[in-house]
């Protein structure tokens, strides 16, 4: 019996000695697993940044240009810190980093991208345990592609001011656009002329003046939800013709009809206008422009704010007529009593929904930068969406006789009926009432970074 009880004892023992190895086995097992998932969350956070770091200075972008910087080596830079940190490791691999083509999904138009590999070499500690395995490692990568591009489409006005490529995007010390593609901040611009057959595109409505009018008067969006899409890197169909008095309807209304226009939505068909909507006959939401030439509204050679009604001052720097713009449409800085901002609200605070859609935020309207302009119905390439700010239109308000002809916003020209349409193009930087309200810093397509791997 003892001899016996000596050999379960030793049984015993070898099992619990067969049980102890499994048990670290596991465990050097299960620390492997979190090693390894440790290193992969490593070489992926260091990945990312680094692409979208590299991204950032990619042509087109920001950053872009920088002296003495480029994408693969900023890049680079963000894996080498992000990659520090090591818990068992033999080492990393060299980064392979690159600038390649990217094509987003359904798309046609190929964008830079920074491409960025990552590995890390972690040590098996099961291994270290195992005669002839002692040593193996596995190499755990991490990728990313970042790249820096438009955002592809946007909801717009029919309408387009020409740019020029082959002028820069140029901001001042603090980083606000002074001029972009030769369209400078505070300048006022046509933004459609009926005399010369400019400005206006296709609505996605019809060929017709009536659907074009009717989809400006819509808020540049259809009973139906149809809207204007264009991509930059795409074209953009013109559309010819004078239709001078579909224009004035579209914005100002129907000339004793039954529709009101755009910036005129809440005419009552008798030759008043709303005062909750805009006091004044609208005119303070204005700036009051004059032109070189009366009977030729392409030159603008003076421009001076409304107060009460009444162009007053002096002409207004770009850089006035800026502020002048938010002041209007900023509230905090407006005087006490003054109307409420110019846009899409009525004094108490209810929205008109014409005015505040994608493309038309108040007296703002996206609109299109195309490379060139042309009379005909012709195709001209998109450079970027631009913001206006709605300033007045030549023939505004000027056959109704309600308001002096010495407050138009635009001295009459000889030939009313060809309504021209101006904007001005501004840094709006003031806080806005309405949702998308105000100009960003970058007036075309905002350029964004973002990770497609």
């Amino acid at each position: 019996m003892r001899r016996a009880s000596r050999n379960e004892s030793g049984q015993v023992t070898a099992y619990f000695v067969g049980i102890m190895i499994v048990i670290f086995g596991l465990m050097a097992f299960a620390i492997d697993i979190g090693f390894f998932f440790h290193a992969r969350r490593v070489a992926q956070n260091a990945a990312d940044p680094a692409s979208l770091a590299g991204a950032a200075y990619l042509q087109g972008c920001p950053l872009a240009g920088t002296v003495g910087v480029d994408p693969v080596t900023v890049a680079t830079n963000y894996a080498d810190k992000n990659m520090r940190g090591k818990a068992f490791t033999r080492g990393d691999l060299a980064h392979d980093v690159q600038i390649v083509d990217f094509t987003p999904p359904n798309g046609t138009v190929p964008f830079q991208s920074v491409y960025t590999l990552v590995q890390r070499q972690q040590n098996y500690i099961l291994a270290q345990f195992l005669p002839g395995l002692r040593g193996s490692f596995v190499t755990i990568p991490g990728e990313a592609q970042a790249v820096c591009g438009p955002i592809q489409t946007g909801s717009v006005c029919p309408m387009q001011i020409s740019g020029d490529p082959s002028q820069p995007v140029t901001r001042d010390g603090a980083g606000n656009v002074v001029s972009a593609y030769g369209v400078t901040v505070g300048q006022v611009y046509i933004m459609k002329d009926s005399g010369d057959h400019i400005g206006a595109l296709e609505s996605p409505t019809g060929s017709g003046t009536d659907q074009w009018r009717d989809f400006i008067q819509d808020g540049c969006e259809s009973g139906t939800g149809e809207t204007l899409e264009v991509i930059e890197g795409g074209t953009v169909e013109t559309k010819p013709g004078d239709f001078g008095n579909p224009t004035q309807t579209a914005f100002e209304g129907g000339n004793g009809g039954n529709s009101g226009g755009l910036y005129e939505i809440e005419l009552d068909y008798e030759n008043s206008y709303a005062t909750d909507l805009y006091p004044y006959g609208h005119l303070d939401c204005n700036l009051h422009l004059i032109l070189d030439n009366p009977d030729d509204p392409a030159v603008v050679q003076e421009v001076r704010r409304y107060v009460n009604g009444v162009p007053t001052g002096a002409a207004l720097t770009p850089a006035e007529v800026v502020d002048a713009i938010n002041v209007m449409t900023d509230p905090d800085r407006m005087p006490n009593g003054s109307p409420p901002p110019c846009g899409g609200l009525r004094t108490d605070g209810s929205a008109v929904p014409e005015l505040i859609t994608e493309s038309v935020q108040g007296r703002f309207m996206d609109i299109v930068m195309t490379n060139g302009s042309c009379s005909n119905r012709c195709d001209l390439p998109v450079l970027g969406i631009m913001r206006m700010y709605v300033v007045c239109w030549t023939n505004q308000e000027a056959d109704s006789g309600s308001i002096p002809s010495g407050s138009l916003c635009v001295p009459t020209p000889q030939q009313v009926n060809k309504t021209t349409f101006y904007g001005v193009f501004a840094d709006f930087t003031a806080p806005s009432v309405l949702g998308g309200g105000g100009l960003g810093t970058n007036p075309l397509a905002p350029k964004h970074v973002v990770l497609v791997k």
